[in-house]
């Protein structure tokens, strides 16, 4: 089949898959936080000491669910980022410590996720997952 996740997201609105956008849109905006820099990392979660790893793969673990049936090229990729950041060393996952995105480990899971919302067309889908999460599909 062929990998084009952008028309399988438009699919999915036009069948009202609701569930399977919304796992899709809180995975990319994961995917989108594991992209970003270290500063905007830092930024975002302002040093929550009860946040953890967990929340982040979660949310890619259920894009991969949507995408698995169709979507195998993005389906590798999201398991590349999941692989990534399985391997994060302890030193990386202080999550008390606002610096710990600058640990130089965190680079691999950037690249991988940054790999994956290209192949999502995530530059064409932003605004639209935006206004899904804010709004809810309809």
């Amino acid at each position: 089949m062929n990998d084009d996740f952008e028309l399988g997201f438009w699919t999915w609105y036009a069948t009202d898959e609701h569930r399977l956008l919304l796992d899709a849109c809180h995975g990319m905006k994961a995917l989108d936080f594991l992209q970003s820099s270290s500063s905007v990392q830092s930024k975002e979660l302002n040093c929550c000491p009860r946040c953890d790893i967990g929340d982040l793969t979660s949310r890619v673990e259920d894009f991969l669910r949507c995408v698995s049936m169709g979507f195998p090229v993005l389906e590798r990729q999201l398991m590349e980022v999941l692989d990534r950041c399985n391997q994060l060393p302890d030193s990386a996952l202080r999550w008390d410590d606002c610096e710990m995105f600058t640990d130089p480990a965190w680079e691999p899971v950037r690249i991988a996720a940054s790999s994956a919302l290209q192949l999502a067309g995530w530059s064409n889908l932003l605004d639209h997952v935006d206004e899904f999460l804010r709004n809810g599909v309809r």
